[in-house]
């Protein structure tokens, strides 16, 4: 009896210890963003001429399905934070648009990286500029890019 005993806790030992736990997944597809006019006056505060409302900023795929967009206001400036099209295609070039009332409609183009079981933005451009580049794993939502929108 004892030696049937052992050998279950034996056989019970190994499927444990051969069994990989499942590692979480991680997608980290937003970005930050402070929107500046050309004075580096924030354009979506009361406190700037001609500002936007925050309803004036509009975030969406080509296929025209429109992203969740949160905002949060640190000392005094308007930070947006919204998700960037193409975590499902990594290694791909994939575009988002933004709206700006009726001033202008620019583009975001990121690329995605796999690592292990998670996706991270890989490259991030802005209107063709490359605003962020990571080589692998990043923390997500630790990088706010300052963009400079010219009003007419």
């Amino acid at each position: 009896m004892k030696n049937n005993f052992y050998m279950l806790f034996i056989i019970l030992s190994l499927f444990l210890i051969g069994c990989d736990k499942e590692k979480e997944e991680v997608i980290c597809s937003a970005a930050g963003f402070l929107f500046l006019n050309e004075d580096g006056e924030d354009l979506f505060s009361k406190n700037t001429l001609n500002y936007l409302e925050h309803s004036d900023l509009v975030v969406y795929t080509p296929e025209g399905d429109v992203f969740p967009i949160y905002s949060d206001t640190i000392n005094n400036k308007n930070y947006f934070s919204f998700g960037i099209n193409g975590a499902e295609n990594p290694g791909v070039f994939s575009t988002t648009f933004l709206q700006f009332g009726s001033i202008t409609i620019d583009t975001i183009t990121a690329k995605f990286i796999e690592v292990e079981n998670s996706l991270f933005i890989n490259e991030l451009f802005y209107n063709g500029v490359l605003i962020e580049q990571n080589s692998g794993v990043t923390t997500c939502g630790t990088q706010t890019h300052e963009i400079v929108i010219f009003k007419e």
